[in-house]
């Protein structure tokens, strides 16, 4: 298991090769959208999973139209 403190530094652990990826939606430095693009473009097979207290269907709608894991 890998932590971050942030969105950034979760970016900096891709290089780690991680199984899955589980993200905030709402974070400093980065958020989990930011997170998650950024996972699609250095590892486009790893699931990432978005959770969050402040969540929408609009936020909902938009995590899983850029590939989040349903």
């Amino acid at each position: 298991v890998l932590t971050a403190s942030n969105g950034k530094h979760a970016e900096t652990l891709f290089a780690q090769a991680p199984d899955i990826i589980v993200t905030d939606l709402k974070m400093a430095g980065a958020d989990g959208l930011e997170v998650l693009r950024a996972a699609h473009q250095e590892l486009p097979e790893t699931p990432v999973i978005i959770i969050t207290g402040h969540g929408t269907v609009t936020s909902a709608v938009e995590a899983m139209k850029q590939g989040a894991f349903d």
